[in-house]
């Protein structure tokens, strides 16, 4: 499980592990983003003190309808207690999770200050 909680600004913010390459360990706090169907996206500055590895260059349609081009990278992370290997967009600004780390997970917010934010792993029977 990942317990986080709602920002002023109303933004549900997690803590996330990232692993670098020298398996050095750096806690970043991510926003959920559940408009991004995307795993990860991680600033420039993130990318190159992690060392992670270039896959490709990619483009997305943002919200309000703009195209962007982007990098992508492997990067290493600890999610809900386990090493993970995922696709990080670099893009500058804040770390976002989207909706594809989150697979598999229920996501629940209570949507005021200091509100809980969690993500929970669920099992399909």
């Amino acid at each position: 499980m990942v317990i986080g909680a709602v920002d002023s600004n109303l933004q549900a913010v997690v803590e996330l592990t990232l692993v670098g390459l020298q398996n050095q360990l750096i806690n970043v706090n991510a926003i959920i983003d559940t408009g991004f169907n995307g795993f990860l996206t991680l600033p420039l500055a993130q990318v190159r003190n992690l060392e992670c590895e270039h896959i490709a260059k990619a483009e997305a349609t943002l919200a309000d309808g703009s195209t962007d081009a982007f990098e992508l990278f492997l990067a290493e992370v600890i999610w809900d207690g386990r090493k993970r290997v995922v696709e990080a967009d670099c893009s500058e600004g804040e770390v976002l999770i989207g909706m594809a780390m989150m697979r598999g997970h229920d996501l629940s917010i209570r949507i005021t200050d200091q509100g809980e934010a969690k993500i929970e792993a669920f099992v399909i029977e």
